[in-house]
Order: structure tokens, then sequence, then C-alpha cells
């Protein structure tokens, strides 16, 4: 029993390393996807933009290896976040941020949103506190399912707007 409960495990875990996703022929076909974030540079974005009053800011974290499945939810995130919260990004109440957990500058993430493989996590700012943050782990589960992986995204980015 644990030996199929460890196959199990072992195969949920990585299965993100070697199976494609349905439906994005741009990045099955090798071209490159541009990934857009928000209008601040990095240094910014790690000091002084924090310091605006209320922020979300939403997170795309990777590691070295990045499968087609991760780079599928790192995607759907961006155009999800884009489509319904474009506005929200121009003017500064939403950030869109891409990090690598693995790069010692960000590893801190790691154990702050407790990650244990590639996530989007919304997180709450006020000033530079940290008020709550939100791993959405469906993230996982939707991938197959773009139209319900965008009202997923939709959804958490809403509830967080509203529940200042």
């Amino acid at each position: 029993m644990l030996k199929h409960l460890t196959a199990f495990i072992y195969t949920a875990l990585f299965t993100c390393m070697i199976q494609p996703s349905p439906g994005l022929s741009q990045i099955e076909q090798g071209q490159s996807v541009e990934i857009i974030t928000s209008n601040t540079s990095e240094s910014a974005t790690d000091s002084t933009s924090l310091q605006q009053d209320h922020k979300l800011i939403a997170y795309y974290f990777h590691g070295r290896k990045r499968c087609m499945s991760c780079r599928t939810i790192e995607a759907y995130t961006n155009d999800g976040i884009q489509t319904y919260f474009g506005e929200q990004l121009k003017n500064g109440r939403i950030e869109w941020l891409v990090r690598n957990y693995v790069n010692p500058k960000y590893a801190h993430f790691k154990d702050d949103f407790q990650l244990y493989t590639q996530s989007v996590v919304l997180v709450d700012m006020k000033g530079d506190q940290m008020v709550r943050w939100k791993n959405l782990d469906k993230v996982w589960t939707l991938l197959r399912d773009k139209d319900a992986y965008y009202e997923y995204i939709r959804r958490e980015v809403e509830t967080y707007l509203k529940d200042e």
C-alpha cells in the first residue's frame, strides 16, 4: 500500500515536468509568449513602491525547471489578470510579478508562503506591511480548462479587492 501511495505522490508532484498542456499552440511550437507585468521595475517593486497605501500583489513563483504546465499557469494567470484587471494594473492597485523562488534573492518566499511547487499567490499589502496572503492552489486542477482557470483567477482577485 505504501509503495502505491509513494508512487502516486511522486507522479502527482512531477507530472508538471513531463505532460504538456492542451491549447497552447504558441508554447508547444516553441514560440515565445509575451508575459506582461506591471510597469514597475523590480527594484522599485521590492522596496519603494510598497509604500503605496494599499495594493494587491499577484505573484507567480517558479523554480529552475519550467515545464509546459508551469509555463501554462504563468501564461493563463497573466492573461486573466490582464483581461479582467488591466485598469488596476495601470494605476498600481494590482501588481503582477514573476519570481524564481530558487534564486537566493527570492528564496525567502518559499518560507513566507509555504511554497513546495510552482504557485500563484495573492498578497494584500497596506504600505509595506503584508496583511494577508493566499496560495491559489486550484491553478493545478483547473489547468486543462482555460475558461474555468480564468474565472478562478478573476473571482479570487475580486474577492481580495472587495475584502479590504
